[in-house]
C-alpha cells in the first residue's frame, strides 16, 4: 500500500477507536454522542482518502474521491461539539440552530456527489491520486470559506469559554480542545491555501492532523477528566430530571434558580420566577415568611403541607421541605426548597373522607342495624338503630364489647362457620340468628356480612341485621290458615290449579271445572298443556319456555275449545313455588274466561290502529301532559329531533324547550290550566344535539269523565323555516333602514360639504386656501368611503344561519393575525362551543384590534371564560388605558369612536343575532374589559 494512504488509514483507525472509547464511558451524554459522530466522520473521510491515494486506475480513484462527499459534515459536527462542551444557550433556543449548522453541509455534500462544480477528475501525484478541482473556482472557494468560517467560530467560542470557565479543570479541558482545533485549522489552511499559492505540492495533511486533534482530546481525558461525569455534572442532571420542584433562594429570599419540574407545577417560564421574591408564588405570602423564618432560625422543614399559586391563579397544594445552604466556612449562602405537587393526593383524601361520611350518614338513616367488627368479633361501629335495639353506644365500643354478648350460646358455632365462609371468599347469603335485645327479649334476625379490607388485608367484617321476628310469626299464622285458604280457593270466582314440579296437574278448584268443563278426575296427573288445541299448545310452550326454565311468573292467553266445540279465550297466570332451599316444589295458577274482553280488545285495537296511522303520518308532534307538565304521550315525530318516544315520556315538557323560553311557556300553560283557555304560543326547542328550532304550540285541556282537568293535549308544529324568513325580513329591514340612513342622510350630508369645498376651491385664488380646501375634500371623500365600507360589512351580518363554533379554534385563528404585534396573549380554553353568527371571527378580531389601537400602554391581552347560573361569559381583558366611564355604553353606538366608529357597533349587532350581549366593565386607567354574555342554550361542551 502507498505510504501516504497507509498513514491516512492508520490515523482513521486511531481516531475511530478514541471515539468508541469515549462513547462507551457514557452513551447517554450528548457530548459523547457528538464526539463519536466526529470520529466516525473523520474515520470515513480518512479511509476514503487512503483508498483514493491507493487506487490503481483513474476510474476507481474517481469513485473513491466522490465517496468523500460527507467530509463537509465534519466541521459542522465540530461546531456542534463545541456548543455542547461550552453549554451554549444557542442549543436551548430551538431547532433552528441545528438547521443553520448542518443544512449547508448537506448542500455542499450533495453538490460534491452529484456534480463536478467543486471536484472533477482525480489527479495523479507522487503520493498517489488526489483531488481534481473544477476550473471554475467559485463553488470551491465558497465551500472553503464556509468550512474555515465554521472552524473559526468554533475556536472563538472556545476562547470565550476559556475566560468564562468556572474552574481550572474546565479551563485546561478548553485549552487542549482549542489546541487540537487550531492545529487542524492551520494545517488545512496551509495545505488548501498557502502551499497551492506558492506552487508547493505536498499531500493533503488535514486527515493526518485529525490524529493530533484526537491526541489532544485523549490527553484531556487522561489528565483533566474530559467526558467524565463529576459530582457537579451528576447534580445538574439529577436536578433537571427531578419530578419534584427545586427552587434556590439567595439570602434576600429571592429566587435565583428553578428546575424544570417547578415550571411544570407553576405553569410558567423561568423568566417569570427568576429574580422574584419567593413569597410571590405562595397562596399566602405570610405563610411563606413564617416557613422561611423557621428554616433560617432553627432547623430544616420537612413535608410541610402548604400551597403555591400558579401563574394563572390556580391554588396548588404541595408538600414542602427546605433547608439552609452553607459554604465551606459555614456561612449561610441561601436556602434550597423542594416541593411535591400533592393535588392528586388531596383529592383522593377528600374523596375518601366524603365516602366515609356518606357511608356513616347512610348507616344512621337506615332502620336496620349496621355494624362493623374486627376478626375477633369486637364491635368497632354500630349505627343509631343498633343503639335503639341493643343499647350499644360509642362509650361501650371504646371500652370494648364483643358481638357474642348479643347471641344466644347455641348460635356461636354457626356464627364462626359463617364468618369463615366469608373469609374464604364466599358471598354471605344471610344467616338466621337469635339475638338478645336491650329489653331482654329475643329477636329472630337474618344477618348479612361482608369482609372489610384495608391496604389489601382483611381487617374485619361489616354487616346488616334484618329483624324477621314478625315474619316468623306470620309464617305460623299462615300455616294455621291453610285450611281457610283451601275453602276460599274452592269458592273463588276464578279457576285455580296447582302443578307439581314436572307440570302435572295435582289440584283444581270447582271454578276451574266450571270454566273448562273438565272434572278433576279427568285432568289429574295429566300435563297442563294437553287440554289446549294443538296449534295453541305449540305456540304457548315456545313462548313460555324461557320463563319455565328460569322459574318466573308465567302470564299467557290461549284459545280453549269447550267439549261442545265452543271457542273460548282463557287468561292464565302461574307462579313458581320455591322452598327455603331454593328448590322448585311446583306451580300454582289461575285461569279466567276473557272471551268478552278479547272482543273488546279487538275493537279497541282496530281503533288504535286508525289513531296510530293518523299520528304517524302527520308532520306535527302530538303530545299530552299531566297537570304537572310531565309528558304522558309523544308521537313518533319527536324522533326527528333526536329523541325516542320513551326518552321523553315521563319527563317534563321542559326537556324539549329552550331555557330562555321555559318561564314564558310555564306562564301560558298555567293560565290554560287555571282558566281552561286554549292558547297558541310560539317558542324555541332544542334537539338532542343542541340545535335550535322554532315551534308553534296549540293545546287544550284534558278532562276526565267528571269534567275535572287532568292535563293537556297539544300539537307542536315546526315553524323554524317561517321564523327564519321572518328574522331575515326583520334583519333586512333593519339593514335597509340603517343603510338608507347612511346613504340618504350621512353620505348626502357629506357630499353637500364636499361640493361646498369644491365651489370654494374654484372661487379662491389663494394657493394656501386652495390646498386647505383640497385636504378637506380628501377627508370628506374618505368619510364617504368609510360609510360605504360599513354598508358592505353590515350587509353580511345575519345573511348566513348561525352555527355552533369552537371558541378555542376561532381565537387561535384570530390571534395569528397579531403574532408580530409584540403583545402578550393569554388564552386557555377547554373544548367549548357557542351558537353564533358565522361572523364571530370578525367580533373577536375587532375586540383585539381595538385593544391594540387604543390601549396606548397595552402589553398584555387575556382571553378567558367564566361560567355562572345565568350563562357563560367570554372576557377580553387588557392592561391598557381602558375606557372612560361615560363612554362605556356609547362605544357600541354607530359612529362613536376614534376610527370609523363602526367596529364595536358591528360587534354588538353580530352577537345580538343569537341573543348574545356585550358590555365594557373595566376600570379606567387599569385596562379595558369586554364581557360577552352568552345565555344558556347557546353554549355547550361538545361530545368527542
Amino acid at each position: 500500500m502507498q505510504i501516504f494512504a497507509f498513514l491516512s488509514l492508520i490515523s482513521s483507525i486511531l481516531v475511530l477507536a478514541l471515539g468508541i472509547f469515549v462513547y462507551s464511558t457514557n452513551r447517554k451524554i450528548p457530548l459523547n454522542q457528538v464526539f463519536l459522530l466526529i470520529c466516525m466522520l473523520a474515520f470515513y473521510w480518512t479511509f476514503m482518502e487512503s483508498m483514493l491515494r491507493d487506487a490503481d486506475t483513474i476510474s476507481s480513484a474517481y469513485v473513491w474521491m466522490k465517496l468523500t462527499f460527507l467530509w463537509v459534515f465534519l466541521p459542522a459536527a465540530g461546531l456542534h461539539f463545541i456548543l455542547l462542551f461550552t453549554k451554549s444557550d444557542l442549543l436551548r433556543r430551538g431547532r433552528w440552530i441545528y438547521v443553520l449548522v448542518y443544512a449547508p453541509a448537506a448542500f455542499f455534500s450533495i453538490i460534491e456527489l452529484t456534480t463536478n462544480q467543486i471536484i472533477t477528475t482525480p489527479v495523479l501525484k507522487y503520493w498517489g491520486y488526489t483531488y481534481g478541482y473544477s476550473p471554475y473556482p467559485l463553488p470551491f472557494l465558497v465551500e472553503l470559506v464556509w468550512v474555515f468560517g465554521i472552524l473559526v467560530v468554533s475556536v472563538l467560542i472556545c476562547i470565550r469559554y476559556y475566560f468564562l470557565a468556572p474552574g481550572i479543570r474546565e479551563k485546561n479541558q478548553t485549552k487542549f480542545i482549542l489546541t487540537g482545533f487550531s492545529v487542524v485549522i492551520i494545517a488545512g489552511f496551509m495545505s488548501q491555501v498557502i502551499f497551492p499559492a506558492f506552487k508547493i505540492m505536498i499531500p493533503e495533511s488535514e486527515t493526518i492532523f485529525f490524529l493530533f486533534f484526537s491526541g489532544m482530546i485523549g490527553y484531556a481525558i487522561q489528565k483533566h477528566e474530559l467526558f467524565v461525569i463529576n459530582p457537579a455534572m451528576a447534580a445538574d442532571n439529577i436536578v433537571s430530571t427531578m419530578t419534584d420542584s427545586l427552587i434556590l433562594l439567595d439570602n434576600s429570599r429571592t429566587i435565583i434558580s428553578v428546575n424544570e419540574a417547578t415550571l411544570k407545577i407553576l405553569r410558567c417560564h423561568d423568566k417569570d420566577l427568576i429574580g422574584r421574591p419567593f413569597s410571590a408564588i405562595f397562596s399566602d405570602p405570610r405563610e411563606c415568611d413564617a416557613i422561611l423564618s423557621t428554616i433560617a432560625g432553627t432547623e430544616p422543614v420537612t413535608d410541610l403541607e402548604t400551597a403555591y399559586r400558579s401563574k394563572g391563579g390556580t391554588i396548588i397544594p404541595i408538600s414542602f421541605s427546605g433547608s439552609v445552604i452553607r459554604n465551606a466556612n459555614g456561612e449561610r449562602t441561601g436556602i434550597v426548597c423542594i416541593s411535591r405537587d400533592i393535588t392528586r393526593r388531596k383529592l383522593l383524601e377528600e374523596s375518601l373522607r366524603e365516602n366515609e361520611k356518606r357511608f356513616r350518614d347512610l348507616a344512621e338513616l337506615l332502620p336496620q342495624t349496621i355494624f362493623e367488627i374486627d376478626l375477633q368479633g369486637g364491635l368497632s361501629f354500630v349505627n343509631r338503630a343498633g343503639l335503639d335495639i341493643f343499647g350499644i353506644d360509642d362509650e361501650m365500643i371504646r371500652k370494648g364489647v364483643n358481638v357474642r354478648e348479643y347471641l344466644i350460646p347455641e348460635d356461636f358455632e354457626r356464627m364462626r362457620k359463617g364468618l369463615e365462609r366469608v373469609m374464604s371468599g364466599t358471598p354471605s347469603s344471610g344467616e338466621i340468628y337469635h339475638l338478645k335485645r336491650l329489653d331482654g327479649t329475643q329477636m329472630c334476625a337474618i344477618v348479612y356480612t361482608g369482609p372489610i379490607h384495608r391496604d389489601g388485608i382483611m381487617t374485619g367484617f361489616r354487616g346488616i341485621v334484618l329483624d324477621i321476628t314478625d315474619r316468623v310469626k306470620l309464617e305460623v299464622a299462615l300455616t294455621e290458615n291453610t285450611e281457610l285458604l283451601t275453602g276460599i280457593l274452592q269458592a273463588s270466582p276464578v279457576g285455580v290449579f296447582r302443578l307439581d314440579s314436572s307440570g302435572q296437574v295435582i289440584f283444581i278448584n270447582e271454578t276451574f271445572t266450571r270454566i273448562t268443563g273438565i272434572p278433576f278426575e279427568t285432568i289429574r296427573g295429566t300435563y297442563w298443556a294437553d287440554f289446549l288445541p294443538q296449534a295453541d299448545r305449540d305456540r304457548v310452550l315456545r313462548d313460555i319456555g324461557e320463563s319455565i326454565r328460569k322459574r318466573r311468573t308465567i302470564r299467557l292467553e290461549a284459545r280453549y275449545i269447550y267439549p261442545d266445540g265452543t271457542l273460548y279465550w282463557l287468561f292464565s297466570q302461574t307462579v313458581p313455588l320455591i322452598d327455603n332451599e331454593g328448590r322448585l316444589n311446583g306451580w300454582v295458577g289461575t285461569i279466567t274466561d276473557i272471551t268478552e274482553q278479547k272482543l273488546v280488545e279487538d275493537a279497541l285495537k282496530e281503533s288504535e290502529e286508525k289513531y296510530r296511522a293518523l299520528t304517524e303520518n302527520t308532520p306535527d308532534i302530538l303530545f299530552s301532559t299531566d297537570m304537572d307538565g310531565i309528558i304522558t304521550y309523544a308521537s313518533p315525530q319527536v324522533n326527528k329531533y333526536g329523541y325516542l318516544e320513551e326518552e321523553v315520556i315521563g319527563k317534563s315538557l321542559h326537556v324539549l324547550v329552550h331555557p330562555a323560553d321555559i318561564r314564558q311557556l310555564e306562564s301560558k300553560m298555567s293560565t290554560e290550566l287555571e282558566k281552561g283557555a286554549q292558547f297558541v304560543f310560539r317558542f324555541r326547542i332544542l334537539d338532542k344535539w343542541g340545535n335550535v328550532y322554532w315551534c308553534e304550540e296549540k293545546s287544550f285541556l284534558r278532562l276526565d269523565l267528571s269534567g275535572k282537568p287532568i292535563g293537556i293535549y297539544g300539537i307542536l308544529r315546526d315553524v323554524t323555516e317561517g321564523k327564519r324568513i321572518e328574522d331575515a325580513i326583520e334583519i333586512a329591514n333593519k339593514k335597509l333602514n340603517l343603510m338608507n340612513q347612511i346613504t340618504r342622510h350621512d353620505i348626502l350630508n357629506t357630499i353637500t360639504g364636499l361640493l361646498g369645498c369644491v365651489d370654494m376651491a374654484k372661487a379662491t385664488t389663494r394657493p394656501e386656501l386652495k390646498d386647505q380646501l383640497l385636504n378637506d375634500i380628501r377627508d370628506l371623500t374618505r368619510v364617504i368611503q368609510r360609510h360605504i365600507a360599513f354598508t358592505r360589512e353590515y350587509q353580511e351580518v345575519g345573511v348566513h344561519l348561525a352555527q355552533w363554533q369552537n371558541v378555542n379554534d376561532v381565537i387561535k385563528k384570530v390571534l395569528q393575525n397579531f403574532e408580530k404585534s409584540g403583545i402578550t396573549f393569554s388564552s386557555d380554553f377547554e373544548k367549548m362551543e357557542i351558537y353564533a353568527d358565522p361572523l364571530l371571527e370578525k367580533v373577536f378580531y375587532n375586540l383585539v384590534d381595538n385593544a391594540i389601537r387604543y390601549g396606548e400602554t397595552l402589553t398584555t391581552i387575556s382571553i378567558y371564560p367564566t361560567i355562572s347560573d345565568t350563562g357563560f361569559s367570554l372576557v377580553f381583558e387588557d392592561n391598557g388605558v381602558g375606557v372612560e366611564a361615560g363612554q362605556k355604553r356609547e362605544i357600541f353606538k354607530r359612529g362613536v369612536g376614534k376610527n370609523t366608529g363602526m367596529g364595536l357597533f358591528l360587534t354588538a349587532e353580530i352577537l345580538a343575532i343569537t341573543g348574545i350581549s356585550i358590555e365594557e366593565n373595566g376600570i379606567f386607567g387599569k385596562g379595558a374589559r369586554f364581557e360577552i354574555r352568552i345565555p344558556n342554550g347557546t353554549w355547550r361542551f361538545p361530545k368527542d
